[in-house]
């Protein structure tokens, strides 16, 4: 049977019952037909997950009472630090679901020379609290504990020159360095990479990653649209240097 996971952003003290969001109480009574008695399973982006029983119902909120509290080991240990260049429609939305789903730690929205998206400052708001539900809901859905770190967006420069530790990758398809040519020596310390928008990244940004110190990384042959390339190379990130 699939558990019912729902993230609560407030503390949650084991030995007092839990009043849920109304959001989540929406979600479990309305939506999911949920009453008393029923199970679910409640995280808020500390290390622990909390099995409950929602208990009683007052008005139109769920109150749960926390009967186990366990440390699932879900998180990767590799530090991935995703740069998504911000793509057009519903891709982004894609991108940053499953980038979640496959355990990256941190997701910058980047402008970059071939981004086709304008954010005026009231769109950017309602888009980073439209990216950080559907980073929660993925992270409902796939089991992780912890929230990905979201940054605002920012220009593509701004990203290269901000302090990062660990080494930085940025997928191209004039790179001439490929993942198993890295295998043995990138440390065990958090990988950033940077994908681009359709079109990828222009020649100027190639050269700007090479003047910075960054590996310019081919995924081979292959051109890979841009929901395709940076799942691609999370997924052989994790398989290489993480979990998978």
């Amino acid at each position: 049977m699939r558990k019912t996971r729902i993230y609560h952003p407030y503390t949650i003290d084991p030995s007092l019952p839990c009043k849920l969001t109304p959001e989540a109480s929406h979600h479990l009574l309305k939506v999911l037909r949920f009453a008393i008695g029923d199970e679910i399973f409640i995280f808020n982006n500390t290390i622990n997950e909390y099995r409950c029983t929602i208990e009683a119902i007052h008005g139109k909120l769920a109150i749960a009472s926390i009967t186990e509290t366990s440390t699932p080991e879900v998180e990767s240990p590799l530090k991935i630090h995703l740069a998504q260049g911000i793509a057009r429609g519903d891709k982004m939305d894609w991108i940053i679901q499953k980038a979640v789903e496959l355990g990256v730690a941190e997701i910058t929205p980047i402008f970059t020379a071939h981004t086709q998206v304008k954010l005026t400052a009231q769109k950017q708001e309602k888009r980073m609290d439209h990216w950080q539900k559907v980073i929660i809901s993925a992270c409902e859905q796939s089991g992780r504990v912890k929230l990905p770190k979201l940054n605002e967006p920012m220009k593509l420069d701004s990203w290269i020159w901000m302090e990062k530790p660990g080494t930085t990758l940025a997928l191209a398809t004039q790179g001439d360095t490929k993942l198993k040519d890295i295998a043995e020596t990138c440390p065990e310390a958090p990988i950033n990479i940077a994908i681009g928008p359709e079109g990828g990244f222009s020649q100027d940004e190639n050269y700007l990653f090479e003047d910075n110190n960054c590996t310019l990384l081919k995924l081979g042959p292959r051109i890979m649209r841009t929901e395709t390339a940076g799942l691609a190379a999370i997924a052989a990130l994790q398989s290489h240097f993480g979990d998978i």
